[in-house]
């Protein structure tokens, strides 16, 4: 969801937006405009039923983390309600098309990635082990890049609405 309308749609502030990972994209229609910049609808979802969630001191330590979610999802729903109707926000896929990128090409068995951004901006990713506290590996783990940063070079940026 494209940065004003989902601003208008959760009634966010910028500070808050500046709380979560976003993509930019070329703003076609000013090419003298900075980059637009899309959100991820689950996380703008994730971000608004918690805000509704604490400021009702609904506590953070709630028997689960869907539970808190769900109390917030109805908040906010009670909230937007008494507000009025708003206009649906447009929602679309983006698919960001990369060059492959295997600088982690050895990556050992029961290894993940996670991302890692900096200023709201995907930096690259982060290679997460499980292993055993107690065991020895024998240095095993130190040959392997720790940190895969985000390809640079030209990238393609594809958008495409869905249909509802």
């Amino acid at each position: 969801m494209h940065r004003a309308d989902a601003m208008a749609h959760y009634r966010l502030n910028k500070e808050e937006m500046a709380t979560l990972p976003y993509i930019t994209f070329e703003n076609k229609y000013h090419e003298d405009a900075p980059p637009g910049k899309s959100y991820v609808v689950v996380e703008l979802n994730k971000l608004v039923y918690r805000k509704f969630a604490i400021l009702d001191g609904i506590p953070l330590d709630s028997p689960s983390e869907t539970q808190f979610l769900r109390e917030g999802q109805k908040l906010f729903e009670a909230n937007t309600a008494k507000l009025g109707p708003r206009k649906e926000p447009r929602i679309y896929t983006i698919a960001v098309v990369e060059e492959p990128n295997d600088s982690f090409p050895n990556r050992p068995w029961g290894s993940w990635e996670s991302p890692v951004y900096e200023n709201g901006q995907l930096v690259g990713w982060w290679l997460n082990f499980q292993f055993d506290p107690e065991g020895n590996d024998d240095g095993f783990y130190d040959q392997f890049e720790m940190f895969r940063p985000v390809p640079t070079g030209p990238r393609k940026t594809i958008t495409m609405p869905i249909l509802m």
